[in-house]
């Protein structure tokens, strides 16, 4: 693509405007077309969920026309790319080494229209006509990808919160909320150690999370947004996570960086609004009868609006009262809770 467009500017057309595509209103150029490649790319889409990758791709498409490229570094250019390699864009760490094929390029003015974007969505709880989604998406999936965007597309590069160290050691996995389920204990299957992990490289760790090496990836269930419980080699307790970055190396290794989300977990039933009692997971347990905040896991859809959630625990009587989703995935959402002690004298 690169190579495609450097003809383009050598012929003197890359930024001659054609309507590019029949169906959608507005022109396009080869230069604004290869800022969309490139400023997706810069964008860590291997972070996104699949749904998020292409809305984020309607909105690089929508803010196309305010992105910069120019021939020299600049202080606000934030990535650059070498026209005569097929390697990707990156950010600039450190100036490149001089090259008449080196290209530097940026959000520029889309960074403005993008907050401005951001704040009317927040207001208005929808998005504005104007912009081209190709189709309708929840206001809330909306922000969350704007908010990716504005983070790749600062001028300053995203910071990692935590510290990295380089470690070598296996982790023992099982996935989806019933895996959990099944390493918490509360698993119906006999031989769930058998059949239900899996053994996976731990190559560094930090107090937010893994990246781990996948050595077999099996069948499609790894994906961004799935749940994991996990286990270091010789350890007792598993850890919670999310997988939130995920890459393939070949067609059966993998790379996968995981947020980790509870280090400490119970498997649970709650009773539902009164009703029947449905398994879940407690996080953070140990005093959780005098917290001010719990956070706990149940299948998506089993909390209705307005109901409520208790759990005996500890010689204990706990009332939960939901104060929202703060996580979800296909097969789990995490919700924020305030515990209060019920009063059995009742």
């Amino acid at each position: 693509m690169a190579k495609i467009y450097a003809l383009a500017e050598n012929r003197k057309f890359a930024r001659n405007t054609v309507t590019a595509y029949p169906a959608v209103p507005g022109e396009s150029s080869p230069e604004q077309e290869f800022l969309r490649a490139v400023m997706l790319a810069s964008s860590s889409p291997d972070s996104l969920l699949p749904t998020e990758i292409e809305l984020a791709e309607k909105l690089i498409a929508h803010f196309s026309a305010s992105f910069t490229l120019v021939l020299d570094q600049q202080p606000d250019i934030a990535y650059w790319i070498d026209l005569a390699t097929s390697q990707p864009p990156l950010r600039i760490a450190r100036p490149p080494q001089r090259a008449p094929t080196l290209r530097f390029f940026a959000a520029g003015k889309a960074l403005t229209e993008l907050d401005e974007l951001i704040n009317k969505v927040k207001t208005a709880n929808a998005v504005p006509s104007n912009v081209n989604l190709g189709g309708t998406y929840e206001a809330s999936m909306v922000l969350d990808v704007l908010r990716h965007l504005a983070l790749y597309w600062s001028t300053k590069p995203p910071e990692r919160k935590h510290p990295r160290h380089r470690v070598k050691t296996r982790l023992a996995v099982a996935h989806g909320l019933d895996g959990v389920l099944g390493a918490l204990g509360a698993s119906v299957s006999l031989d769930f150690e058998s059949t239900a992990t899996e053994s996976w490289i731990v190559e560094n760790v930090s107090a937010g999370g893994f990246g781990i090496v996948v050595p077999q990836v099996k069948g499609e269930w790894l994906k961004i947004g799935c749940l994991l419980a996990m286990q270091p080699e010789g350890g007792t307790n598993w850890v919670l996570g999310v997988v939130r970055r995920f890459t393939r190396d070949s067609s059966q290794q993998g790379s996968v960086g995981v947020q980790t989300i509870a280090r400490s977990m119970i498997a649970a039933r709650f009773s539902v609004g009164g009703g029947a009692d449905e398994p879940g997971v407690l996080f953070e347990p140990q005093g959780i009868e005098a917290a001010p905040e719990a956070r706990l896991m149940l299948k998506p859809g089993v909390l209705l609006p307005g109901q409520n959630l208790e759990l005996e625990h500890g010689g204990h009587q706990i009332l939960f009262l939901p104060q929202g989703v703060v996580d979800r995935g296909e097969d789990y959402e995490v919700i924020r809770c305030r515990p209060m002690l019920r009063d059995t004298g009742e």
